[in-house]
């Protein structure tokens, strides 16, 4: 009996060591103030096994594993942020300087182009203990109009997911 008693309290103890084993931790983590020099470049899909782990691939959401970023200095603290997707049907050039606020990781541009479509661009700045730089985000078409019909205003995103690093 006292030796069940022991295998029991064995087999309890290494489920208690095992189940209290911490999760392995991510390779990549934010660049928080990254500057223009640190992303600019060209990027590649990144190979991510969890990439795109929460999406859906539809009409409204693409997952781009043939993105192609190109980031170039374009002015002072400006750059040329150029996000192409073949698959996707996506090519899009967003200027100006990355916004830099409170989440200092990302990357937030935009263009306005004429009264009924928009293209914003967001991504996260990683990096590892190699140094690699890597951009999670999307990209986004945005389509605005009015259903006169029904008396709506409409609103249409079309989101493009990468997830690249740098060459």
């Amino acid at each position: 009996m006292k030796n069940k008693t022991a295998k029991l309290m064995l087999v309890a103890l290494a489920m208690m060591l095992v189940s209290c084993e911490k999760p392995p931790k991510s390779e990549w983590s934010y660049i928080y103030g990254y500057s223009n020099e640190d992303v600019i470049g060209t990027y590649h899909f990144s190979n991510v096994s969890d990439a795109f782990e929460t999406l859906t691939e539809g009409e409204y959401c693409h997952l781009c594993s043939d993105a192609e970023i190109s980031i170039a200095p374009y002015a002072t603290n400006s750059v040329e942020f150029h996000v192409k997707s073949a698959n996707a049907g996506y090519d899009q050039i967003f200027t100006g300087a990355p916004s830099h606020n409170n989440n200092d990781f990302l990357i937030t541009m935009s263009n306005q182009v004429g009264s009924t479509t928009e293209y914003t661009v967001t991504a996260s700045v990683y990096n590892n203990a190699k140094g690699d730089i890597r951009l999670h985000g999307f990209a986004r078409k945005i389509i605005y109009g009015i259903d006169t019909e029904n008396h709506k205003y409409l609103k249409y995103c079309y989101n493009y997911y990468f997830d690249v690093i740098k060459n």
